[in-house]
Parts: structure tokens; C-alpha cells; sequence
């Protein structure tokens, strides 16, 4: 439900270059298990906010394939 009203918040032209709204959508991604699709969006986060730590963090947690920061369960 929640990625799917992000995804139609994406279509909007203006909305489509926000980084945050990508981020978010990769962390709904990520809590979903859907880590090539949360991938994509942290990348698309990326290319729009280049150097963001948080947007990098959750890519490479997603390359791994892990929702987890150590022991601690970062997307529930």
C-alpha cells in the first residue's frame, strides 16, 4: 500500500527528482525483502544526491540481500 502510493507520488514530474522520495521508497523496498528493487532506489537516491550516507548505507545493505545493521534490524 505504502509503495504504492510513493510510486504514484514518483509520476509526478517534480516529485520524480526529490532523492528523498527515492530513499523512502528503497526503505518500503527493503522491508518488503525486495532488494533489487530497493537497490534501484537508493541508486536513483543517489544519482540525485550525490555523496548521502544514508542512501549508500541502505544500497549496500541491499547488494547483501540483508535488512540487518549488525545485530540490529534496521527495516522491520
Amino acid at each position: 500500500m505504502a509503495e504504492g502510493a510513493i510510486l504514484k507520488a514518483l509520476e509526478d514530474q517534480q516529485l520524480s527528482t526529490n532523492g528523498a522520495i527515492w530513499r523512502i521508497l528503497g526503505d518500503i523496498q527493503m522491508a518488503q525483502e525486495k532488494y533489487a528493487e530497493a537497490e534501484n532506489a537508493y541508486q536513483k537516491a543517489l544519482e540525485l544526491i550525490p555523496g548521502d550516507f544514508g542512501s549508500l548505507e541502505r544500497q549496500t545493505m541491499a547488494q547483501v540481500g540483508t535488512r540487518y545493521r549488525g545485530n540490529q534490524l534496521v527495516f522491520p
